[in-house]
Order: structure tokens, then sequence, then C-alpha cells
């Protein structure tokens, strides 16, 4: 009985490693997602920008734009996992498959 119970105790030490290594690949997907599109809004008023006005001060910091770019983030990632969890309820033979 020793080995299962160390073999579950190592299994859930893996789960939380995951769990975090998942949150932290969330936080870099969402970090370079709003960069990108930061630099693109950036650049897009840069260039739509009337010459006769002065020019507008970037900053790194846009709620929306940041709010926006979650937003989508999740709805990307909560799509893909109710796909995934639908394709494995078939049971065992999804899973080996």
């Amino acid at each position: 009985m020793k080995n299962f119970f160390d073999h579950q105790d190592r299994a859930r030490r893996q789960s939380g490693r995951l769990i975090v290594l998942f949150s932290l690949a969330l936080l870099g997907i969402l970090s370079s997602t709003y960069l990108v599109s930061l630099f693109v809004v950036n650049a897009y008023g840069l260039i739509l920008r009337n010459p006769h006005t002065p020019a507008v001060e970037t900053t790194l910091w846009h709620p929306l734009l940041f709010t926006f770019n979650l937003l989508i983030v999740l709805a990307v990632t909560g799509l893909a996992a109710l796909h995934r969890l639908r394709s494995l309820r078939g049971g065992g033979a999804a899973v080996a498959e």
C-alpha cells in the first residue's frame, strides 16, 4: 500500500507544478498578445494621425485593450479546454487514443 500512496503524492505534486506552469503559460500568452496589439494600435494610430494635430503620447497601459486581450485569451483557452473535455468523454478508449 505504501507504494500506491507514494505514487499518489507524487502525482499531486506534479499536478500542482503543471497548474503553475499552465498559469505562467497563460500569463505569457496574455502578455505577448497585449504587447503585439499595443504595438499595432500605436502604429495604426500614428499612420492615420492627422499631420496638423499634435502627436499623441503612447503609453504601455491601456486598460480597455488589456481587458479585450484578456477576454479573447480566456475565451480561446476555455473553448479549447471544453473541446478537449468533450473529446475525452468517450471513456478509456478515447483517452488511450
